[in-house]
């Protein structure tokens, strides 16, 4: 793989080390085929995107395909024709996801192509189901409240129980009361 990036001239070379280094320390990467999209359009993505911690960048096919073809996603490199911007990032991919949604979906537009979390290739339709998820905060309160309930429940029944002898005892003492 190493030898497909010697190909690249050396004043190209830091490009890709960078994105090396960025994919690389990324949990998860995208794909957006920006075609058409205004500079003010692109800032107002990026800004949307700062507020899940995640990042876009432009950059060549030629080039990211060396960065992608050396992580073994050989797959998304299918994807790489055309104009094409990579968000990526190490927060929550189903935020990024939405805020990615709700920016085409402004426009009118489909321009999520691929990606990967991790070693796992995306595919469009992936990106799409990954927006529809809560965010992770919303599902780990969904883990521990599922979790609760039945402990909640149990707390229930048991002070229930309880708060009954309690009662028998005073109904039991009052009734002593009476007859003594």
């Amino acid at each position: 793989m190493k030898d497909e990036a010697r190909n690249v001239r050396p004043e190209k070379e830091s490009v890709v080390e960078e994105f090396r280094e960025h994919l690389g320390n990324a949990s998860y990467f995208l794909l957006l085929d920006y075609k058409g999209l205004t500079v003010g359009q692109l800032n107002d993505l990026r800004a949307r995107l700062r507020e899940h911690q995640a990042r876009f960048h432009i950059v060549k096919n030629r080039l990211l395909r060396h960065v992608v073809r050396d992580m073994g996603l050989e797959s998304v490199t299918d994807e790489l024709v055309g104009p094409t911007g990579v968000i990526f990032g190490e927060g929550d991919v189903s935020g990024v996801a939405k805020a990615l949604k709700k920016f085409i979906g402004a426009l009118n537009r489909e321009n999520a192509r691929a990606g990967a979390m991790g070693e796992l290739a995306l595919t469009a339709a992936d990106i799409s189901e990954l927006a529809a998820l809560p965010f992770k905060k919303e599902l780990q309160a969904m883990v521990v409240g599922t979790l609760a309930a039945p402990m909640s429940q149990l707390v229930g029944v048991l002070s229930q129980k309880t708060a009954s002898i309690v009662y028998l005892l005073k109904a039991f003492e009052d009734k002593k009361q009476q007859e003594g």
